[in-house]
């Protein structure tokens, strides 16, 4: 008898140029007609918000506009978003920008939604839950890159804290290209580094399913299509490698509400940590690793999963695009190696820790063949 397996993916994407101009319609099914735009600090000039404003000038619905969200959110923030909803009858909120917009209003949206004491009970929580009798009401997210999925997850990340509940996940995504303007190469790339890492986890967690590997693998091909088409980058245009980028993000959220993350993740995090080097560097470091290790564990399944996605004769032919687009990846991340130096009993201490909370066994050779990627980037210099 097989094993009962779940797996859920509420959040609807839309995706392609235009894709903003759909919202009213998506909010009015939702009997929502009022909703509230929230984005980072110093926005109000940006043309991508600006376009997004527009989308709305001929369908009749009243926004209003919190351009307030700082690179490191307080409580402050959530609390002058609350008091602009409710005085002003907002019945909405669409969070346009990168993960700190993105995981302040899941948050403003508990206040918003129901009431200042509420979010208090649910931010003082050990086991944080929202009353299953309430709902929030709907939520928007328009992502740029400068995402981890994380933003379109279960999870809300605010102030050093991780909260979970299955109300933050979004009801809707947009994904339109024209909201990808002005991102970098590398940041890009580190985006990409954190969606593959969390495909690649996908496949080797013990939690691994078909409806996972589903998802992991659709999210793989697109971020091999993106590293092709990134070929020939230009820095600050357009380009059709972003689209592909984003929707990974939006299927490595729909990942981590079902799998919660696993090693490849956490050693990243931990990685970070330890030595202040950004999350994504520490991802995209050891990109390479993970898919090796992957490949060695379940190489021919994910080939041949792969193999009509990425229009290849075989599986090893799927498998080689999966390594090369990683090797990519990392080089277009730029990481910082030198700043990842740690010593054996740092390595060990990190490696125990993450076996202790995944069962896995596999993050003592990723770690070292991480040193040997540092120690031969050294020798080479």
């Amino acid at each position: 008898m097989s094993a009962i397996v779940e797996f859920c993916s509420p959040v609807k994407v839309i995706v392609g140029k235009g894709a903003m101009e759909n919202i009213a319609t998506e909010l009015a099914f939702c009997d929502s007609h009022k909703p509230l735009i929230v984005a980072r600090s110093g926005e109000q000039d940006n043309w991508t918000l600006r376009a997004l404003i527009d989308a709305f000038r001929e369908t009749g619905v009243n926004i209003g506009v919190f351009a307030g969200v700082s690179a490191n959110p307080s409580i402050e923030t959530i609390k002058d978003i609350y008091d602009i909803y409710s005085k002003r009858g907002f019945d909405s909120l669409i969070a346009f920008g990168g993960k700190e917009v993105l995981h302040t209003v899941k948050l403003a949206n508990i206040a918003s939604s129901l009431c200042p004491d509420t979010l208090r009970s649910f931010l003082n929580s050990a086991s944080p839950s929202i009353p299953h009798n309430e709902r929030l009401k709907p939520l928007v997210a328009i992502p740029n890159l400068v995402a981890d999925g994380y933003e379109f997850s279960k999870y809300a990340i605010f102030a050093g804290k991780c909260y979970k509940s299955p109300a933050f996940i979004p009801n809707l995504m947009v994904v339109d290209k024209y909201a990808l303007d002005g991102v970098f190469e590398h940041q890009a790339a580190h985006s990409a580094a954190i969606a593959m890492v969390h495909a690649l986890d996908s496949y080797t967690s013990q939690k691994a399913s078909s409806f996972s590997d589903a998802y992991a693998t659709a999210l793989i091909a697109l971020l091999v299509t993106g590293v092709v088409n990134a070929g020939d980058l230009r820095i600050g245009k357009i380009g059709k490698w972003k689209q592909p980028f984003v929707n990974a993000l939006a299927l490595a959220g729909c990942l981590l509400s079902n799998s919660e993350g696993d090693v490849g993740y956490g050693l990243a995090l931990a990685l970070s940590r330890a030595t202040n080097v950004p999350l994504e560097e520490c991802a995209a470091a050891m990109l390479a690793s993970l898919a090796q290790q992957a490949v060695e564990k379940r190489g021919v399944e994910i080939g041949e999963m792969l193999m009509p996605m990425l229009a290849v004769n075989s599986p090893q032919e799927a498998t080689a695009a999966l390594l090369s687009a990683a090797s990519r990846i990392t080089a277009l991340a730029k990481p910082n190696w030198e700043g990842m130096l740690m010593s054996g009993n740092e390595q060990t201490a990190i490696a125990e820790r993450i076996a202790a909370s995944t069962g896995s066994r596999g993050c003592f050779g990723i770690l070292q063949r991480l040193s040997k990627d540092i120690a031969q980037r050294r020798a080479g210099r």
